[in-house]
Formats: structure tokens, C-alpha cells, sequence
């Protein structure tokens, strides 16, 4: 489970959330809250109650069926909870999520005050949509910004930069869309259009060889460590230079 909404990488991809060993965007606070409002959306229409949305949200919703139907059709939480029909993660995450809800909602009743919220707090960018496989430290560097910028508001690029052979919108900082579209236009980087599929006896340094590369060329095209195993079959993105 990844991401401020934990999600399993199963659940990540059924709403709709890209994860591969470029791209997870269960660490996009924006897709991913999308993602969960979806989920627990779709499981209040499933079990008709926000306790059990929120019980199925933590325990699955698959797994939540079983107990109810196990339990000869106990449909109420806090009655599974008393119980112990499951897990006891389960039995303490809605109270606590409950429990955050109130206080939020009623802070003037607790003696609360959170910070207020205004339009003014709100994080504005950019979008620039590429094919291209960019670092975002170069892009950093070309655009004169510091690459955490760029790392803050593209969290789910998890090895720093933009997946290769496909069509990926990364974000830059509010007022910088041309700029940054020129430099990535005027970039000069490898393409990932050539594919290899890994057969029995291959190894990272044969493969290397067969296209001219370096082994750190193709683990770093490929998320691999040098001393990875190949399992046949997979499928290995080849960087050439344009």
C-alpha cells in the first residue's frame, strides 16, 4: 500500500491510477484522492452505509461481502466490530477516521482552530504533455529552477523523470508551460521506440553489447539493477539516441 490513501496496487489500477516502474501516481495527492472519493463512492452504493464504505475501503470490499454473508447477514459495523468478524486494522481504522471527521467538522465544539484555508494557499501549475522520456533535473537545470520544484508537483514520477514510449503530462511551475515546452522540444535525448523481449540465456551485459550500450544505459532505461535477473519474456525498453 502506497500513497496518502494507501492504496494496494490492484485497487490503484481498477480507478484508474497509472503504476508501473516509472510512473505511481498512489503518490499523487490529487489522482489519488480522486481515486479514493471514487472508491468509497462506489462503496456506499455497494453496502448503503458510511461505516461499512469505510470498513470496506480499509478491508476490501470482496473481503467485507464474505464476513457479512459468513455472519449470516450482519450488515452493521459497529455489530461486526463487537463481533471481531475482522481484522482488528479494520476495527480501529473507521472509528479513528470517524473520529477525524468529527473534530474537523465541529473544531469550535473541541476547542480546535485549524489553519483557514483560502484561495491564496492554492498550488497552481502548468501542464505540458510529452513522449519523450525527460529528467527532471535537466529540465530543471535548463528552466533555472531548483529540480525540487519539479519533484513536488510531480510525485508520482518516482525515478525523476517522465516514462519512456509514452504519452505522459507532467506539471511545471504556474506561467512556465512555453518555456518549458521549448526546452523539452530542444532537448537531446534517447528514445525508447525499440523494445527488446528477454530469452533464455540472456544477460543485461549481452544485451548491452547487441545495441552498443552501456549496462547502466539499460538498467536506467529499465528501473533494473546491474546484477538483476532476467526473467524471460520481459519486455526491455533500448535507448538510442536520436
Amino acid at each position: 500500500a502506497k500513497g496518502m490513501w494507501q492504496f494496494m496496487y490492484h485497487t490503484a489500477k481498477s480507478y484508474g491510477l497509472h503504476v508501473d516502474s516509472f510512473v505511481d501516481e498512489r503518490m499523487d495527492p490529487v489522482k489519488s484522492c480522486v481515486a479514493a472519493a471514487q472508491y468509497l463512492s462506489d462503496a456506499y452504493n455497494m453496502f448503503g452505509d458510511w461505516a461499512l464504505a469505510l470498513a470496506a475501503y480499509n478491508y476490501g470490499a470482496g473481503g467485507l461481502r464474505r464476513v457479512i454473508k459468513a455472519s449470516g447477514g450482519v450488515d452493521n459495523f459497529w455489530d461486526l466490530a463487537d463481533q471481531e468478524r475482522l481484522s482488528n486494522q479494520t476495527i480501529l481504522y473507521v472509528p479513528k477516521f470517524l473520529a477525524v471527521a468529527e473534530i474537523v467538522t465541529n473544531q469550535d465544539y473541541y476547542g480546535l482552530e485549524f489553519p483557514e484555508v483560502t484561495e491564496a494557499d492554492l498550488i497552481q501549475w502548468d501542464e505540458v504533455t510529452t513522449k519523450r522520456s525527460v529528467p527532471l533535473k535537466m529540465l530543471a537545470t535548463e528552466m533555472n529552477i531548483d529540480v525540487s520544484i519539479l519533484k513536488f508537483l510531480n510525485p508520482a514520477l518516482i525515478l525523476g523523470r517522465t516514462p519512456p514510449a509514452m504519452e505522459y503530462t507532467m506539471r511545471v511551475p504556474f506561467g512556465t508551460k512555453a518555456e518549458a515546452e521549448k526546452v523539452i522540444s530542444n532537448m537531446v535525448l534517447p528514445t525508447y521506440e525499440h523494445t527488446y523481449k528477454v530469452v533464455q540465456g540472456d544477460t543485461l551485459w549481452g544485451i548491452s553489447r547487441r545495441y552498443g550500450l552501456t549496462v547502466t544505459d539499460i538498467c536506467d532505461a529499465n528501473n533494473l539493477q546491474e546484477k538483476a535477473i532476467l526473467p524471460i519474456g520481459k519486455t526491455l525498453y533500448i535507448p538510442i539516441m536520436e
